[in-house]
């Protein structure tokens, strides 16, 4: 069986936070700022419900309802990638038919987490997500939180059946990443997920990238892209350059805590984290704040 999609994830997709009021649930007005803030930026698609939505925390009742959220808020007017991911594979086939239910244009999936599996139990957990939902499929690699890692190998064997449309790559090993572009790149999208390396990922053939500093400066990294599309390179290499000071922020405190930090201070509010996550210390908020500084970005 093969998942026919048109769909080729491209160009900067953001991973979208999850808005939260003062009491923790999510907030449909900061969401709707939210998602009309990063469409003016002309960004090419949103990835919801991943590490930057606070996934985890949320019930199945509210990962939902922020896809319905999103999806009506977004009218069509860009691709919505809905994440699914889960430990067990029935929670995470469930997730798949709501999205689907709901107009996600396609699902995400991390690797199996908690418990580790093998090989064949990752490339046996996708399909079933896959023929049971009938989705188009991103894989999301991440490894640093599974704990778990999809060999080039497994990737391989999925493309080859036509099963998935793209790969998010969240690693820093550039190396590893340039074998799974030149063996995977010419049958599905090469994204990668570390904001910092961006540039350097479009110089090695990614298609693109999903990138949680996006949220705070969507105009920033679609810059980045169009110029360098445009073969304008060192161009897009000094944009780049100019988001190192948002990028090394992002990762204080707990994440997402800094970057809802940074949208506090550019005057764009999400709110807070939810529990058990805790908000960035007063001294971490200083840097935040002196970083958005450096790029002109603070709200005076």
């Amino acid at each position: 069986m093969k998942i026919l999609s048109k769909i080729r994830p491209e160009g900067v997709i953001v991973p979208l936070l999850t808005p939260f009021n003062k009491n923790e649930k999510i907030d449909k007005k900061s969401l709707i700022n939210l998602i009309d803030y990063l469409l003016n930026s002309k960004v090419d698609g949103l990835f919801i419900l991943g590490s930057s939505g606070e996934f985890n925390l949320l019930s199945e009742k509210e990962r939902s309802d922020f896809i319905r959220l999103v999806v009506d808020q977004v009218n069509g007017r860009l691709p919505v990638y809905a994440a699914v991911s889960d430990p067990g594979t029935e929670n995470a086939i469930r997730y798949a038919q709501t999205a689907k239910d709901v107009g996600a244009d396609a699902i995400v999936a991390t690797t199996p987490y908690y418990y580790k599996t093998s090989q064949e139990g990752i490339i046996d957990h996708y399909k079933n997500i896959i023929y049971r939902s009938e989705m188009p499929l991103m894989i999301y690699h991440i490894p640093t939180w599974t704990y778990q890692d999809i060999s080039l190998e497994t990737a391989n064997k999925l493309a080859d059946e036509d099963l998935i449309v793209a790969l998010k790559y969240t690693t820093s090993n550039m190396n590893a990443f340039q074998n799974y572009v030149r063996l995977l790149g010419n049958r599905i999208s090469m994204l990668i997920g570390q904001d910092p390396l961006f540039y350097t990922a479009l110089e090695l053939g990614a298609d693109g990238g999903v990138l949680g500093s996006a949220n705070v400066a969507p105009s920033q990294y679609v810059e980045i892209y169009k110029k360098y599309k445009e073969g304008r390179k060192e161009a897009s290499k000094k944009i780049q350059n100019s988001v190192f000071p948002l990028t090394d922020i992002m990762g204080l405190g707990y994440y997402p805590a800094a970057l809802k930090e940074a949208m506090k201070l550019i005057g764009r509010p999400v709110g807070p984290v939810r529990k058990p996550l805790v908000r960035v210390s007063n001294l971490q908020i200083q840097q935040i704040a002196k970083a958005l500084k450096q790029m002109n970005m603070l709200k005076k």
